[in-house]
């Protein structure tokens, strides 16, 4: 379902511009008993009721001086996105992380403004200084990148910078990029049947007496399912410690030593 939003005068509300799938009217207002609000990085503020796959955005609150933009309402794949039009340019050519208009992913990364006052980019190192307002929180100087945060109450400002830079009609619009800093989560459902684990289980192989050799990033010395378990470590880089500073080498090595069968 697609439906473009046309804000209201303040006070008013303001139906779809189109769409047969429009099922209630939304417009600028204050949110409601039920409702939260959540402020995306363009400083425009939307109040919606639910979580996850009931999630419904239910008005919307523009930025001071984003009174005219209008706002496409996406339903795809049980999440909901508000897009403003002025995101639609530097979305379609890459330069922007779309989740920071997913609505639904924004609340389950606990974003929405009663839990947090900022949000969380990560910029090309060209884009920081475009990104007025904002503090830079780390740089990762061979990516080229940097982490920065914005207040809430200052995203209209950084938005305006973003977009002044990343306009699409400049020849160096292409070096500014901005994705939302959000928190993943591993998840082993996929590989551990590619391993072909499941049929050794299935005939009793459970792994007593091998030994196995991980060759990765390192591991972490503490971690509660390798510590005093390791019998011989060696480094291979020019690095004197095996120290795990990338977590992937911890991630499988606890897989190996787990006393419990990951599912």
């Amino acid at each position: 379902m697609l439906v473009t939003l046309v804000p209201a005068v303040a006070g008013t509300e303001a139906g779809p511009r189109t769409g047969p799938g429009a099922d209630r009217s939304v417009g600028p207002r204050a949110a409601m008993p039920g409702q939260r609000v959540i402020t995306l990085i363009s400083g425009d503020r939307f109040a919606f009721t639910g979580s996850a796959g009931a999630l419904e955005v239910a008005g919307v609150t523009p930025a001071r001086g984003r009174e005219h933009i209008a706002f496409t309402r996406i339903r795809a794949d049980g999440h909901e996105y508000v897009i403003p039009v002025d995101a639609t340019e530097a979305l379609g050519s890459g330069r922007l992380d779309r989740q920071f208009f997913d609505i639904t992913a924004l609340v389950a990364q606990g974003l929405y403004d009663t839990a947090r006052a900022d949000i969380p980019p990560i910029v090309t190192a060209e884009a920081g200084p475009a990104l007025r307002s904002s503090t830079q929180r780390e740089a990762f100087s061979s990516l080229g990148l940097t982490a920065h945060t914005v207040r809430k109450s200052e995203t209209a400002t950084a938005w305006r910078g973003f977009l002044a830079a990343a306009d699409g009609a400049s020849r160096t619009a292409g070096r500014y990029k901005l994705w939302l800093d959000a928190k993943v989560k591993a998840s082993l459902d996929r590989s551990v049947a590619m391993t072909g684990a499941p049929s050794a289980w299935g005939k009793g192989l459970d792994g007593k007496g091998v030994k196995v050799a991980v060759l990765d990033s390192g591991y972490d010395l503490n971690h509660p399912d390798l510590k005093n378990r390791i019998s011989a470590e060696r480094n291979f880089t020019w690095d004197e410690s095996v120290a795990d500073l990338n977590g992937h080498g911890t991630h499988v090595a606890s897989g190996v030593f787990n006393d419990r069968r990951i599912r």
